[in-house]
């Protein structure tokens, strides 16, 4: 993370700002002493324009013979849609579907419900993803939910 910072000739005080933390904080993420979480991870990831994976210093692997990158290792946001309808339409966007899951609720009189939920992610630039996000309304309020709009 420090390389990235160096190189855009950044201060920590600067780059904290950015973020809405500490200089503190960011200095232990620097070090290692901390962990920054994903909504600070992504941040970093769309200021530097480089993928979370970069910014968490996982090297990519190499190339396949065709040169293509498994899409994995170039994810730049996480979204989750609530609905197949919405999961559909951000495939169709160009997203690329990373799990399939759960959301169980378990009530006080010993009953449980649970819905299916589709986390996504997407490879291409990350300044794009607020535009194709809205197109799923589920999706869009996961995403303000989380804190993760760039609003």
């Amino acid at each position: 993370m420090a390389e990235y910072r160096k190189k855009a000739g950044l201060t920590q005080t600067q780059l904290a700002e950015y973020l809405g933390i500490s200089q503190n904080t960011l200095s232990q993420y620097e070090t290692g002493k901390r962990n920054p979480d994903i909504k600070t991870v992504e941040m970093l990831a769309d200021y530097f324009s480089t993928s979370i994976n970069g910014i968490l210093g996982i090297k990519d692997p190499p190339a396949d013979s065709s040169g293509d990158k498994p899409a994995l290792w170039t994810i730049r946001k996480i979204s989750v849609a609530n609905g197949v309808e919405d999961c559909n339409i951000l495939l169709a966007a160009g997203w690329k579907l990373l799990h399939i899951g759960e959301d169980r609720t378990n009530y006080d009189d010993g009953s449980c419900s649970s819905t299916v939920v589709y986390t996504l992610g997407w490879t291409g630039d990350p300044k794009d993803t607020k535009a194709i996000t809205s197109l799923a309304p589920s999706s869009e309020r996961q995403y303000n939910e989380w804190g993760w709009d760039d609003d």
